[in-house]
């Protein structure tokens, strides 16, 4: 009876052993990630470039809100590259304070920036978003253009449609073909009459998606 209350008396020893043990590690792994964190927002003010690009990277990697304010504050910092990885980051992270940021960052001299900026604000589906991509569809940029058809799509707002139509005389074939696909996601009825004339556009590829786009339509 002795040996079995000692080897009870054991195994609950080592639970407690163990479980003190992963509770420690758990404060240790939060105690280890909140110094990350606070190392990588220190590093988006350092003088080299790269340190900046790789804190901005592991940021929005890691995913913290508290790197949220960082990170909008490097959305004007002075090199493209940590720029863009800024609005890449701020995509990910998904925070509501980016809004308003990202709208700005469709001002940005850089057409990756401002390209980047319009898919993110597509991905957020914010409303308030629709008029100022519908004037990136105007933008000198056809990647940026190409960005904007894409957002407007998955922002589903009608005010895009007429727009749209326009932009489906664009002299990019690429922007053509997101821009048919957009007005395929808002599915408004406006769109029918100019898609059909689309299906003689010069391009093949063009003229694959727009006819794709009318048979969704079609099974409405």
């Amino acid at each position: 009876g002795r040996m079995m209350r000692f080897k009870k008396f054991s195994v609950i020893i080592l639970i407690l052993i163990i479980a003190a043990i992963s509770v420690t590690g758990v404060f240790l792994r939060k105690g280890n990630k909140d110094k990350k964190i606070e190392r990588l927002i220190r590093d988006l003010d350092d003088k080299n470039e790269f340190v900046r690009i790789n804190a901005v990277e592991q940021l929005g990697m890691l995913g913290d809100l508290r790197a949220v304010e960082p990170l909008i504050k490097a959305l004007g910092d002075g090199a493209v590259s940590v720029r863009f990885r800024a609005v890449r980051a701020l995509d990910e992270i998904k925070d509501p304070r980016a809004f308003e940021p990202l709208i700005k960052a469709l001002d940005d001299d850089d057409k990756g920036v401002r390209q980047s900026a319009a898919m993110a604000l597509g991905k957020i589906e914010d409303t308030r978003a629709v008029e100022p991509l519908i004037k990136m569809l105007s933008d000198g940029s056809a990647f940026v253009r190409q960005g904007a058809a894409w957002a407007l799509g998955k922002i589903k707002d009608p005010r895009a449609v007429a727009p749209l139509i326009k932009a489906l005389g664009d002299g990019d074939k690429d922007v053509r073909r997101y821009v048919a696909e957009s007005l395929c996601r808002i599915k408004d009825p406006r769109a029918i009459e100019p898609l059909k004339k689309a299906l003689e556009d010069e391009d093949p590829d063009v003229r694959s998606a727009v006819q794709s786009v009318l048979d969704k339509f079609s099974q409405k």
